[in-house]
């Protein structure tokens, strides 16, 4: 059962999250203004993933960080700070590259982040569910013509399992998982 969970752990890392839900958002159809190209793919991957895994990488070699799981309350600050600011400076370098939607998941993905740093100095919220969540936001409200039901119901589904997973591993305490889930449903509001 431990296995399972560090699994579904590392599957659904918050680094990962992003990146996935706009490979699965990619393809499904045509949003209107929500539509995601294969540039805005890129775009999010590279601002949502390539960037937070070099910056990781980085302060673990420079002794910044004692591990890549960034455990610590000033760990988590150092790096989300960093990422943040990165991907500000990213996004205003490529602010008319980016379509409505990649720039509303990169605005509440920032949103979000400055959130978790703020909220980091109290309680240490689950960041996983943090993210999931937020997946489930917005397959929620991209799916207006029923077209995501399945991809909503999924997420769903991998919501609670990374929850309970971070909750048998002992990682987080039940109040810190659900206050990363209230974090990431009330994202996306701007849409």
């Amino acid at each position: 059962m431990t296995l399972a969970a560090r699994i579904v752990t590392f599957v659904f890392h918050p680094i990962l999250i992003p990146a996935l839900t706009c490979l699965s958002i990619f393809g499904s159809g045509d949003f209107g203004y929500f539509f995601l190209s294969k540039r805005d793919l890129y775009n999010v991957t590279i601002l949502t993933l390539i960037i937070p895994l070099l910056v990781v990488s980085v302060f673990k070699l420079m002794g910044l960080i004692s591990s890549i799981y960034v455990e610590s309350v000033r760990e988590r600050i150092i790096v989300l700070s960093s990422i943040l600011i990165i991907q500000f400076v990213a996004v205003i370098a490529n602010g008319n590259a980016l379509t409505g939607l990649t720039r509303m998941i990169i605005f509440n993905l920032a949103v979000i982040t400055f959130l978790i740093i703020l909220i980091t100095n109290f309680i240490r919220v689950s960041i996983h569910s943090v993210s999931v969540w937020a997946s489930v936001k917005l397959f929620f409200i991209l799916n207006t013509d029923g077209s995501l039901i399945v991809l909503l119901c999924v997420s769903i589904f991998i919501a609670g399992l990374v929850m309970s997973s971070r909750l048998y591993l002992n990682e987080h305490k039940p109040a810190e998982v659900y206050l990363g889930a209230a974090i990431g449903l009330i994202c996306f509001i701007n849409i």
